[in-house]
């Protein structure tokens, strides 16, 4: 049996399933509601709220959502990152809750995001908000010189280790913790995770992702930025500067939204040169829920356009 096929077992006995069909529709709907929300915000305070991750891969490859994506996902550049934490409370606050290091609310990881509160979306991971939400990654610039750029980058990735070791010590679903170990393929490397995990446990996970967000900030301008709380981390995604400004507009299930001035270069360094090619069904991404209710921003919606 393979590992895949075992997650999928220990979690369906949670009671928890991968969205699809109605209910996937639904949730990409109301995202998409939250993401012009968010769009406008950012535009009225001349912030750019930029596609990034599955979501520009979505934009460039569907002209939308993934078929199968159950998440949106953004950047900004830091400048713009941090002024919007500032704004947020009094623009949005009314509507959404937000999680980001050295924030003022509590952090669950290592990036914004922001939970849409008249919503319920019980997930897989006890430790986050029972609500949907839309993930914020900022972009900072890093060094020119290589060896400088590597250095940063191993240590900022030790780091970003550590803090999710941390959090992973607090999941309370077991049979999730035991398909979160499965999925790690290998008994070598959960015992390391949880022993890691225990020895820096004298700094509780919200701690670790304000050193996180502090250490990957480069504080001058430079050729090179990188997504360093994305998925391949702080040296996986370095492009070079003109790779996401000046921004470009991209279409996104009808909706003009912020993009990378050169996507192409951005989603092959992120997704190999064949990204314009759909992976095979057991491959494709996405999250286990168990409970999801998106009724009250679509009917809003709805009524906002009477």
């Amino acid at each position: 049996m393979g590992y895949k096929t075992m997650v999928n077992d220990s979690l369906k006995k949670s009671g928890l399933k991968m969205l699809e069909g109605e209910e996937l529709l639904k949730l990409q709907q109301a995202m998409l509601v939250c993401a012009q929300e968010i769009h406008e915000v950012c535009r009225k305070h001349h912030l750019k709220l930029i596609l990034q991750g599955g979501s520009l891969l979505g934009a460039v490859r569907h002209g939308g959502f993934i078929p199968w994506d159950d998440d949106m996902d953004f950047a900004m550049m830091r400048k713009d990152y941090e002024k919007f934490k500032r704004i947020f409370e009094k623009e949005l606050g009314d509507k959404y809750r937000m999680s980001v290091p050295n924030g003022d609310g509590t952090t669950y990881v290592r990036f914004m995001q922001l939970y849409r509160k008249d919503t319920t979306l019980l997930s897989a991971d006890d430790t986050l908000p029972p609500m949907i939400k839309i993930d914020i990654f900022p972009i900072d610039y890093v060094s020119n010189h290589v060896m400088l750029r590597i250095i940063k980058g191993l240590y900022c990735n030790g780091l970003m280790f550590i803090a999710e070791c941390v959090r992973g010590q607090s999941f309370e679903d077991k049979i999730y913790k035991d398909a979160i170990q499965i999925s790690l393929r290998g008994s070598f490397i959960m015992k390391m995770r949880a022993f890691v995990g225990t020895v820096f446990s004298y700094r509780n996970y919200e701690k670790w992702y304000d050193k996180v967000d502090k250490a990957v900030q480069g504080h001058r301008k430079t050729n090179y930025v990188t997504s360093a709380t994305g998925s391949k981390h702080y040296l996986g995604e370095i492009v070079s500067k003109d790779v996401f400004v000046p921004c470009s507009v991209k279409k996104f299930a009808g909706v003009k939204l912020y993009a990378p001035g050169k996507p192409e270069i951005y989603l092959e360094n992120l997704y190999g040169k064949y990204y314009m090619t759909p992976p095979p069904e057991d491959k494709r991404e996405g999250h286990y829920v168990k409970k999801i209710d998106v009724d009250r921003v679509l009917e809003h919606e709805r009524i906002d356009k009477q």
